[in-house]
């Protein structure tokens, strides 16, 4: 009797410990938006388009001369959002971008994230993640770390994207 009373113990307190170390990646939020972005990557693969009721709002700090065109904005219709596509497409194969890991943003990290962007974008960064997770994808190559964010709503539709560049040696 005793056996069992201390395994249930110590297998009480190993969730408890797994929950309390969670970091948030490979979080069924985290693979939704990795499988999004990884689609949108395939250039001929189909992928849901924003539309007018759901349109993704986006910043593009990328290097690809297709971004240059692509800053900000929503796109709210496949022209727009196809231009977006392209724009992403451009960005990670110009860094040969090698996938990383992804993982959920815990809403005390958001302050970081925005961080990651230009001052400029921040109040926009803020009103986009309301009512959101916030997903990040990490792509490393050729001296470039692209980091890509995601808010999801309820049901995993992203309604707005981020990229951002960071230089490495």
């Amino acid at each position: 009797m005793k056996i069992i009373a201390a395994a249930l113990v110590v297998a009480s307190f190993a969730t408890v410990a797994r929950a309390d170390e969670d970091d948030g990646f490979d979080t069924p939020k985290a693979l939704a938006g990795k499988a999004w972005v990884m689609t949108v990557l395939k250039k001929d693969a189909a992928v849901d388009a924003p539309t007018k009721d759901k349109p993704l709002d986006y910043v593009v700090v990328g290097s690809a001369k297709e971004c240059k065109s692509v800053k900000q904005g929503a796109a709210k219709d496949d022209k727009a959002f196809a231009k977006l596509r392209t724009c992403l497409i451009a960005d990670f194969k110009a860094n040969g971008g090698t996938e990383g890991q992804w993982m959920e943003i815990r809403p005390k990290q958001l302050d970081d994230v925005i961080s990651e962007l230009p001052r400029k974008y921040a109040k926009v960064l803020k009103a986009q993640a309301k009512d959101s997770t916030i997903v990040e994808g990490h792509f490393s190559g050729d001296g470039v770390n692209t980091d890509i964010f995601l808010a999801l709503d309820a049901s995993n539709h992203p309604h707005a994207l981020w990229l951002a560049e960071t230089q490495f040696e």
